[in-house]
This record gives structure tokens, C-alpha cells and sequence, in this order.
């Protein structure tokens, strides 16, 4: 019995730190009619919450997976980079790979506004400078739409959105990047939102799911695939890394890989 319960341990510790080390792709398709006929068959990658975690030397597995998903957009959701154990040079090498595979557009979450301002500017500016597109509270025409990223801080404005949207003129399809789910409410001027934040819930219980995530306590509502309120869709990610080196359970860290379709 002594070695039957040592063997059991052993494989239960060997899956969770396997668990820990490995990432899946996780592929969704989202249809819509409203979709402009230049984002029909869009595969965009999403990637969250890295907080600097490394997969493979230099990353390098997490780069050939996102080679071979052959996206047509990369969508960084925010914090990339961890404030416990911050190295901002980390990010900026990632993303200057990143942008070798796809075009990159990046907002920011919580751990980037824990740096101070000015190497938060400077952090932004040096993604900027490598090539991605940094939504920082920004607006800009996407393929037949609109592309917005909010700050962190911004998200949790009511109208914040909608006065990013009002100098765009004309309605049509909005694809939001903004990193805390918690805030739906704030979104439903988009169509589209892209989120994070939550990791999933951290542990997923069975028939209960997540656990516990930031903001929205235990048993939280928002933790991972596509979630409604009035007409706006979002799709939350578990993320790809773990804040403050907290493990997860029953929980692999995910890409997410989105194809945009008209019915």
C-alpha cells in the first residue's frame, strides 16, 4: 500500500509539473454577419498573460506552435511581461520574433501598469519600434473595421470606449482588445472583445470550473472560452503563463487560435 500511494504521488506531482511546462492551442470560430468581407476567414492568434514565462529555450516551442498555426494577425491581450520577476527586455525579444510570423497588435494589462511611467512609455515605445501596434487607448481602422486596445486603468470607465469610438465616424464592426473580463459591461459598444486576465479560474474544479481569478473572487463567471451580453461576443483566454509563479490545475496554459467567418 506504502508503494502504491509513493507511486501515485510521484505521477500526480510528475502531471502537475508537466501540466505547468506545456501549452495547448485552443481553437474557437467565431461567425457573425456584421464580419466586413476583409475579415472573413481571419485566423488571428491570441496570446495572454505570458508573464514572462519561457517555453523552451528562447521560447522557441511556443514560437513554432505559433508558426504553425499560420495566423494572419497576432492579438497580445496583456501582461506579457510579470511585475515579480519583471524583465521588459524578455518582451520586447519575444514580440521582435513575433513580428517575423504576423502582424502584432498589443494591450497592456495589470502587471505592465505596476512599472513605473516612464519605463512603461519606454516599454511601449520599444514595441512600438520593433513593428507592433500598440492599442494604448487607441482606435484604428482594421480590415473593413475598427481595432481597439484599452489600457488596463481605462477599462474600468463606462464610457471609455465609446468616446475612443467617436471620432472613428461611421459604425461598423469593432474588435476590442482589452485585458480584464470583469469590465464586460464597459465593452458592448464592440462587437468582438478579446480578454484575459483570469488564467482560467487557476484550479478548475469538474462541473464547477475555475476557482478563483482577480477581480472576480471564487467561482468566477468569466474564465475562458466565449461569453455573451447584449450583442457583443467575448472570448476569454486562460492564459499562457502564471502570475506571481502560482501554479495551475486541471488548467493547461493555451494560445488561442480564432477564425473570424461570415455565415
Amino acid at each position: 500500500m506504502i508503494y502504491i500511494l509513493v507511486a501515485f504521488f510521484l505521477c500526480c506531482l510528475a502531471y502537475f509539473l508537466w501540466e505547468n511546462c506545456h501549452f495547448t492551442v485552443t481553437k474557437y470560430v467565431y461567425e457573425s454577419e456584421a464580419l466586413p468581407s476583409a475579415m472573413d476567414g481571419l485566423r488571428i492568434l491570441q496570446l495572454s498573460d505570458l508573464h514572462g514565462q519561457s517555453f523552451g529555450k528562447d521560447n522557441e516551442k511556443l514560437l513554432n506552435a505559433l508558426r504553425n498555426c499560420k495566423p494572419d494577425a497576432i492579438m497580445i491581450t496583456g501582461d506579457l511581461i510579470d511585475s515579480t520577476f519583471t524583465d521588459p527586455a524578455a518582451g520586447i525579444r519575444l514580440v521582435e520574433r513575433l513580428v517575423t510570423i504576423a502582424p502584432v497588435c498589443y494591450c497592456t494589462g495589470n502587471h505592465e501598469h505596476r512599472l513605473e511611467e516612464t519605463e512603461l512609455q519606454g516599454f511601449l515605445s520599444d514595441l512600438a519600434a520593433i513593428g507592433a501596434t500598440v492599442l494604448a487607448d487607441r482606435a484604428v481602422s482594421f480590415r473593413g473595421g475598427i481595432l481597439v486596445g484599452l489600457t488596463d486603468p481605462t477599462a474600468r470607465e463606462p464610457q471609455a470606449l465609446k468616446k475612443l469610438l467617436e471620432p472613428m465616424g461611421e459604425e461598423c464592426f469593432t474588435l476590442l482588445l482589452s485585458h480584464k473580463p470583469h469590465y464586460f459591461s464597459n465593452y458592448t459598444q464592440a462587437d468582438l472583445v478579446l480578454s484575459g486576465h483570469a488564467h482560467g479560474g487557476q484550479l478548475r474544479l469538474p462541473l464547477l470550473g475555475g476557482l478563483y481569478a482577480p477581480g472576480q473572487g471564487f467561482f468566477p463567471e468569466y474564465t475562458k472560452g466565449f461569453y455573451s451580453l447584449e450583442n457583443t461576443t467575448m472570448l476569454v483566454s486562460r492564459g499562457a503563463g502564471n502570475s506571481h509563479r502560482i501554479p495551475r490545475l486541471f488548467n493547461t496554459p493555451e494560445l488561442i487560435l480564432l477564425t473570424l467567418r461570415r455565415p
